[in-house]
C-alpha cells in the first residue's frame, strides 16, 4: 500500500483558506493635532527637536519686512507666544513630555488629564487665518475671557467669501466697541481679525435661522 506524501493532507477549511484573496492592509489613520505650551524661550529648540523625531509642527508666526537705516529687515513675531501645535502619535508625545517635564505642558481635556486632540476643522481654519495675510490686523485672545459680558457681545456665525481669509468661519463679536471676527481652537486660543469688509461675509444659517438674514452691520 502506498501512503500519501507528507503534508499533502488538505481539509475543507484549509482549501477555502488557500483560495481566499489576500486582504489589503488599511493605512494607519493620520495622527491628531495637539497643543503644547512651551516655557521660557525653548519653543524653537523644542520645535526643531520634535521635527527631528518625525513630528509635524505648526507655530503661528507673523512675518513682516521693515526698513531700518535704509535696509530691508525681515522680522518674525509669535502671534501666540509659547504656543506650539504638534501632529504626532499620542504615545510618543506623552513619552516626549515625560522627558521634558520642566519645558512644556500639553493642553488636556476639561474632565481629565488626558491630552486633548484638536478638532481637524478648527486647526485648518487656525492655520488659514494665521498664515494668509502678514499685513492683517490679527491678535490672540484668552479663550477664558470669552464669557465676560463686559468684553464680548453675542454675534453671528459667518463665513468669509472673498479675500485672503476666504473660507474662514468664525463668530462676529464686539471687543471694546470694535467689531472683529473670532476664530477659535476650543480651550486653547482665539484669533481676532479686524477690518474684514461686510460684503465679504455671509451668515451661516442655524436651525432657527430664516431665509434672507443678513450680518448685523452696527
Amino acid at each position: 500500500m502506498t501512503l500519501p506524501a507528507k503534508n499533502t493532507f488538505t481539509t475543507a477549511a484549509s482549501a477555502k483558506s488557500a483560495k481566499a484573496q489576500p486582504v489589503k492592509a488599511q493605512a494607519d489613520p493620520l495622527p491628531r493635532w495637539y497643543a503644547l505650551r512651551v516655557f521660557g524661550n525653548r519653543i524653537q529648540s523644542i520645535k526643531e527637536n520634535l521635527q527631528k523625531e518625525g513630528a509635524q509642527t505648526y507655530q503661528a508666526i507673523k512675518t513682516t519686512t521693515q526698513t531700518v537705516n535704509g535696509r530691508s529687515v525681515i522680522r518674525q513675531t509669535q502671534l501666540a507666544p509659547g504656543l506650539l501645535f504638534v501632529r504626532w502619535d499620542l504615545d510618543r508625545l506623552k513619552a516626549y513630555k515625560r522627558e521634558h517635564l520642566n519645558e512644556l505642558m500639553i493642553y488636556s481635556k476639561a474632565d481629565s488629564p488626558e491630552p486633548a486632540p484638536i478638532d481637524e476643522r478648527q486647526m485648518e481654519l487656525f492655520i488659514l487665518v494665521t498664515s494668509a495675510d502678514p499685513s492683517a490686523d490679527i491678535r490672540t485672545l484668552d479663550p477664558a475671557r470669552l464669557g465676560d459680558p463686559a468684553l464680548f457681545r453675542t454675534g453671528d456665525r459667518v463665513r468669509v467669501t472673498e479675500g485672503p481669509f476666504k473660507g474662514t468661519e468664525g463668530i462676529i463679536k464686539r471687543i471694546k466697541k470694535d467689531r472683529k471676527l473670532l476664530v477659535a481652537i476650543q480651550g486653547v486660543v482665539v484669533i481676532a481679525i479686524s477690518n474684514i469688509p461686510f460684503q465679504f461675509l455671509e451668515k451661516i444659517p442655524t436651525p432657527a435661522a430664516t431665509e434672507g438674514t443678513t450680518v448685523d452691520k452696527e
